[in-house]
């Protein structure tokens, strides 16, 4: 498994939304699932916990949208 990281980013508490994680791996195949979390780190751990670990792959995750917290 290949994760490829970025330079740290200040996260904040605003940072919650929809990450989409993509996964490609070296035979062609290419994978895109949208998950609501916190972090990116979040978000690909979600994506290896329901489809298991990528082997002869990239995974990639990209911030979509910012969804507001509420207090209830």
């Amino acid at each position: 498994m290949k994760i490829i990281t970025r330079p740290p980013v200040l996260i904040g508490k605003g940072c919650y939304g929809v990450w989409r994680v993509k996964v490609f791996y070296f035979d062609g195949r290419k994978y895109e699932h949208d998950y609501v979390a916190f972090t990116s780190a979040e978000a690909k751990r979600r994506y290896l916990m329901e489809f298991g670990n990528v082997f002869q792959g990239c995974i990639y995750t990209e911030f979509i949208k910012k969804i507001p917290l509420t207090n209830h």
